[in-house]
Formats: structure tokens, sequence, C-alpha cells
């Protein structure tokens, strides 16, 4: 039988240790190592061919088929980073030792790298401008709903980068809550229910806010279809609250985290969102809509991730279903952006990346875990759910469209149709809205 061609990462004592062990069993062709001095040195008649940037000549150059990364002392996360390299030089038999991580047993890409879906999506270059940013922050009070959250959570940290004068991060999550008290002493941390105007009137007389970003919510579309009665009572009803309780308390600044759901929407998530829209305008306050943030709980990407590492099939709602998609750091600046540019009425929205067929992200998914789309892992089409679109929209053309001063961010002063929505959501689901 022919013998496997390894590669081992690491020229220290545990990488000596495998050649010793592994001559009678492997091909060993070379070692790779960080230290540039242990280049083209050699133990035993191997040599030291390179290091990181080399993977991708070594790999080809020498037909490597298993990779052994022995750095004893080298933190995870530098392992994370050479396991990355090596699965996109196309390496499917990785394994990592000392025992102490997993032993000698093959391990995949799903049990030693924590995976940065941003690598997935192609994301344009983008700039703020952050003094302006610290200037308008500096010393503020601000108060972020659904703080613990998935998209609240990073308004929160980038928040502390910005001089703010306090972060209040209200949630109704009270382990997710604990958490991010734990990790940022100095955020003040409020168990909260947007649903209640007690809960409300607390917080706002505990503390004396001056800004808010609203981004509670409902928001998983497929489920809110079988409960939309509580569509409307979180994003629109519990919206009003924020809005009515944050302008009798005197705040002049309140950004709503909307959706690119709520354009021309076509179920319950997307018109709650977009009848919250209108609440946020009249009060005179502002919302920014997202795309679909990549990685956020809820969203494909981690579905994906979790079909594959329970050994499924991936499954998709549809051949040619697209999104947009955005980093979620990239987004959460251009949130802050938007608070500085409204004066107040704006539905402002992001400009995406391209769309993304969703096929595509999940046959590139599959190949960042070092499996073959349809060999390792199949996909099923399942056919789209209640409240899907088969491409999500970011422009409407009921109203104008206005630029502003940021290449990436585009805002509508006024927009038409609520009345439409508010008609849509009784005679669909049977709920009377009043704003």
């Amino acid at each position: 039988m022919e013998r496997k061609k390894v590669l081992i990462y690491g020229f220290g004592e545990a990488g000596k240790q495998i050649l010793r062990d592994s001559r009678n069993r492997f091909d060993v062709v070379g070692f790779l190592d960080d230290d540039p001095s242990l280049h083209g040195r050699e133990f035993r008649g191997v040599r030291v061919l390179g290091g990181e940037p080399d993977i991708d000549r070594v790999i080809r150059q020498y037909g490597v088929d298993v990779v052994i990364i022995a750095m004893p002392s080298a933190p995870l996360s530098r392992i994370r980073q050479i396991e990355k390299r090596l699965i996109r030089a196309g390496v499917r038999d990785i394994r990592i030792l000392p025992a102490r991580f997993v032993g000698d047993e093959r391990v995949y890409l799903r049990q030693v790298v924590e995976l940065d879906p941003v690598e997935l999506i192609e994301e344009e270059d983008f700039n703020v401008d952050m003094e302006e940013l610290r200037g308008f922050f500096r010393g503020r009070s601000v108060l972020v709903t659904g703080g613990a959250g998935f998209i609240g959570s990073r308004i929160v940290r980038h928040l502390m980068d910005l001089d703010v004068g306090e972060v209040i991060s209200l949630d109704i999550d009270e382990t997710r809550l604990f958490e991010q008290r734990e990790e940022f002493p100095s955020v003040k941390v409020f168990l909260g229910d947007i649903t209640s105007r007690f809960d409300l009137e607390q917080v706002f007389s505990k503390y004396d806010i001056d800004m808010v970003f609203h981004a509670a919510a409902y928001k998983h579309v497929p489920l809110l279809e079988d409960f939309p009665w509580k569509a409307v009572e979180v994003n629109i009803y519990g919206t009003r609250n924020v809005v009515e309780i944050a302008r009798s308390s005197g705040v002049d600044k309140l950004v709503f985290i909307s959706t690119d759901k709520a354009v021309n929407p076509a179920g319950i998530m997307g018109m709650s969102k977009r009848v919250a829209e209108e609440v946020v305008r009249r009060a005179g306050y502002i919302s920014v809509r997202f795309v679909n943030v990549i990685g956020s709980r809820g969203s494909v990407v981690p579905l994906f991730m979790r079909q594959i590492e329970r050994g499924r099939k991936i499954t998709l709602t549809h051949e040619e279903a697209s999104r947009y998609f955005m980093d979620v750091n990239k987004a959460v600046y251009l949130i802050f952006q938007s608070a500085l540019l409204g004066r107040g009425g704006e539905i402002f929205f992001l400009k995406p990346s391209r769309p993304v067929r969703i096929k595509d992200l999940a046959e590139r998914l599959i190949r960042l875990y070092g499996y073959e789309p349809y060999r390792d892992v199949d996909i099923e089409v399942i056919g789209l759910r209640k409240g899907e679109k088969l491409v999500e929209e970011v422009f409407e053309d009921n109203g104008d469209l206005l630029h502003t001063e940021h290449p990436m961010i585009y805002a509508y002063r006024e927009l038409d149709g609520v009345d439409e929505v508010l008609e849509k959501i009784k005679r669909i689901y049977g709920v009377a809205v009043e704003i």
C-alpha cells in the first residue's frame, strides 16, 4: 500500500518526535516552521521547507496528503490560523498534537477552528471618521435596547471605543446580560422588557439618557409567521413604548435598527418592522435598515454550520434564493455614522455588497470545513418558507431617495405604503394594529 505523504508543521522536539515515530508509517516530505531562522535546516534528512507563506507551494509541490501540527507551546489562536490556511490549500486530513488538544486522532476544521463567516462574502472597504464619531458620542449616556443580543451587543462593544459617558444595556435575556456584565464591568446592565412601560420608565428614571439605539426585536421570519401577534406586540408596540418614553424623557437622538425585509414586506416580521419605522419617523427619530448580518443568530450561516457539524445535509429553500450580507462590525459603524448624519425622520439604509446566492454560500462553507459539496455533504432544496422572498430588495420606488455625505449610506425622508401594510396585517394575520 502506498504510504501517505505527510508534512509536519513545527520543527521543535514534538515535530522531531513525530518524525522518529512515523517513518515506517508515513512518508514525511518535510517540515514547516514559523521561525525563519530554521528554514533550510534538516533533521534525519528531512528539511524545513518554509513557513506559513509557503503552505500552498509545498502542498502542491510535494502532493501532501496529511499535515500534522506539532506546536505544543503555540496558542490555540495560532493553530487556528494555520488550520485555515491548510484548508484553503486543499488539505483534508489535518491532525494536531500534542494529546492535550485532541491526541493523534483525525481532526476536522470544525473541531479546532472558529470559522469567521465574513470569509464567505466579498465586502467592500469602507471609511468612517473615528475622531468625528468620538466627538459626537463623547460624554453621552447611551441606552441600547436588546443590548445583549447579537447586534445590540456589538453596538455596546463598539460604543466603548467612542469615549461615551456611560452605556446602559437593556435586555430580557438575563443569562446573556449577566455574561455581558462579566465581560464589560463598566456597562450598566438593566433586566427589562420593552413591552413593559414600567420597565422602560424605570430605566429612563434611573439614568439620564441622552441617546437610544433600539435593537430589541423579534426577527425569525418563519417562527413569527406562526406567532404574528408577538411580532406586533414586540416590534410595533414595544417600539412605540421606547419611542414615547424616550420622547417624554427629552431624548434627542433615537436610532431604530430596522431591516431590508421592511422593503415591500412579504411576511409579518418585515411588515412589523415597516410599521415600527413609521412610529419612529412620526416621533422625529431615525431608522437604519440592516441587510442580513453574516453569522448572526438565526441567519443561514450558523444553521448551515450546525447541519454540517451534526453530519447532516444542508437544507436550502431555493436554488436561486439570494440575500445581501454585511459584516456586523461594518454595519455598526455605519449605524453610528447614520446617527451623526440624521436630522430626524429619515429612514437610512446601508449600501450592501453584491447579493450572494445562498447555494453558492453553502458550497463555499462546506469547502471551508474541508469537505466537498454533494460528495461529503449533500444540499437539499426544500422550498421557500412562509414569509420569505426569493430575492431580497434594498430600494423602494415609493419615496424620494437621498444621497448622504457618506457613499455607503442612503436615506428616505418619507415613504408611502404604511396604510397598505396595516391592512395586510389585519387581512392576512387577523391582527388590527393602531399606531
